[in-house]
């Protein structure tokens, strides 16, 4: 990764009013207290953990994120996920949900449950929505069922719903349970482009990488 690629994890303009943003876009979520990291992280670092697996799609480049995961495996801990999701950029904060996702870390459930809904960062959501599913536990359904609740009621806000939706019907396949029909009504409001079947669809495809992704680990 070059040095320009190493600012893209460099803290925003300070002319922006991040804080007014947050309110209007999360409401009471932009309150809730996360741990941050004002520390750039070195080069060796994010050439390591972060630039072979942000940008690898799981599906379409599976090969490509098993290649690159299998060699680093077994250096994921608890405190390197910490770190990532620490990170003010999505880059960090996605590749630390993949790995939550693979290794099941529960431990992380209300770290990443409480960024999914203050909504910080563009894109990372799908992660966290792809780690909170195989925790299956009722908090990290919870976490899931708060961001659509909140976020399919701002229209004006396209960001993750889908991704969350498919983690919420791929619960329902795991448990049994029929949580969807709680957002079918507030899905077709929003007026999506895509169904719930397609949405929910490529949200599948991604739990099966991770679900092969996480034998490496076994």
């Amino acid at each position: 990764m070059s040095l320009f690629d190493l600012r893209l994890l460099a803290d925003p303009s300070n002319d922006y009013d991040f804080e007014a943003a947050a309110f209007a876009r999360a409401g009471d979520y932009a309150t809730i207290v996360v741990p941050v990291s004002d520390q750039m992280p070195t080069q060796e670092y994010v050439d390591k953990w972060v630039k072979p697996f942000y940008l690898t799609n799981l599906v379409h480049k599976y090969e490509t994120f098993e290649s690159n995961f299998r060699p680093i495996a077994e250096e994921i801990d608890n405190q390197l996920i910490t770190d990532l999701l620490a990170q003010r950029n999505w880059r960090p904060r996605i590749t630390a949900a993949y790995f939550v996702a693979i290794k099941q870390m529960a431990n992380h459930c209300d770290h990443i449950g409480k960024l999914l809904l203050r909504s910080d960062v563009c894109f990372a959501g799908g992660g966290y929505a792809l780690a909170l599913t195989p925790i299956n536990s009722p908090d990290s359904i919870d976490y899931l069922k708060k961001y659509l609740h909140h976020y399919l009621r701002r229209p004006d806000l396209e960001f993750d719903q889908a991704d969350v939706l498919g983690a919420v019907k791929h619960f329902d396949k795991l448990n049994s349970t029929a949580i969807i029909d709680e957002f079918e009504r507030l899905w077709t409001e929003f007026n999506f482009t895509r169904s719930i079947e397609e949405a929910t669809d490529w949200f599948d495809q991604k739990m099966e990488s991770i679900i092969k992704l996480a034998r490496i680990v076994e």
